[in-house]
């Protein structure tokens, strides 16, 4: 029997995801560009430690990287309304890639910190930004699909920097040229004529707290 109903929900299944696939193409400029910060995250532990000849207080550095990630948060609030949302995103998507540009060219502990606080803090406006975003302009019928879909770039970038042994300046620069291709996208984004979806309620506003909690176990 329950063989049976898998063989039934095989057709079912491939004719909404055929219905899903056909909704992201037929709104390709609407979907946004959706950078990950797990990538640069995850070079920042074996950053500090090259260019530190004691063990640096990884505590504090975290915990001041938390509360970058709340000003940018809190920077987010006051100048919403103010800018919108695709133009306050291409600006932060060029201040992230010029954050991560400093490693290329320092190695000390003070440079790393404030660059990594500035990253930071551009991610703090990325998560409620980008969730507002995705609610307006991602079709609500192909939202799971795409949403899904933009994980397997994600992983595939992750796993091969991590898999490939990249040095620490050549992951830093594929970062920065990921981040301005963002910026690029966003721009061409922006220009577009504004096509505005229904939000889904509650979708967003749990991707964007999904990011919140991933940047406390980070």
């Amino acid at each position: 029997a329950q063989f049976g109903a898998i063989r039934r929900a095989i057709p079912r299944n491939s004719a909404q995801f055929a219905a899903q696939f056909g909704a992201i193409r037929r709104a390709p400029r609407r979907t946004p560009p959706t950078p990950h910060p797990t990538l640069s995250r995850s070079l920042r532990t074996p950053a500090f430690s090259a260019g530190a000849e004691t063990t640096p207080p990884f505590g504090l550095i975290f915990a001041a990287f938390m509360v970058a990630c709340m000003g940018g948060s809190s920077f987010f609030a006051l100048v919403s309304g103010r800018i919108s949302y695709e133009a306050l995103l291409r600006n932060a998507f060029v201040v992230a890639a010029a954050a991560l540009s400093l490693p290329l060219y320092s190695s000390q502990t003070v440079a790393l910190l404030i660059s990594f606080l500035a990253f930071e803090a551009v991610v703090g406006v990325y998560w409620p930004a980008i969730g507002t975003i995705k609610s307006r302009v991602v079709p609500e019928e192909a939202r799971a699909t795409i949403y899904n879909l933009y994980r397997v770039p994600l992983n595939c970038v992750v796993l091969g920097v991590l898999l490939n042994d990249l040095a620490i300046t050549t992951a830093f620069g594929a970062c920065c040229a990921m981040l301005l291709v963002a910026a690029v996208a966003m721009h061409v984004l922006s220009s577009a004529p504004a096509k505005h979806t229904k939000p889904m309620s509650g979708g967003d506003g749990a991707d964007s707290e999904n990011g919140l909690l991933e940047d406390g176990r980070h």
